[in-house]
């Protein structure tokens, strides 16, 4: 991670490219059991979602009139 201040003002989309770019390369170094976790969470937070019923995923139905 930086330390380095995220400022509006001064924001380049190339920040973002760099920022992305280091992200991905830090995940890259974690063990696969750590990725296997990552996804087990993200799929409890899939379902906690649906349980909700507050599924963006799927278009709504437009009714004919």
């Amino acid at each position: 991670m930086t330390t380095k201040k995220f400022d509006p003002n001064n924001f380049k989309i190339e920040d973002l490219f760099e920022a992305k770019e280091r992200r991905r390369k830090e995940l890259a170094r974690l063990p696969f059991e750590k990725k296997i976790e990552i996804v087990e969470r993200l799929q409890s937070v899939v379902r906690q979602i649906r349980k909700q019923g507050i599924d963006k995923s799927k278009p709504k139905r437009e009714e004919s009139s």
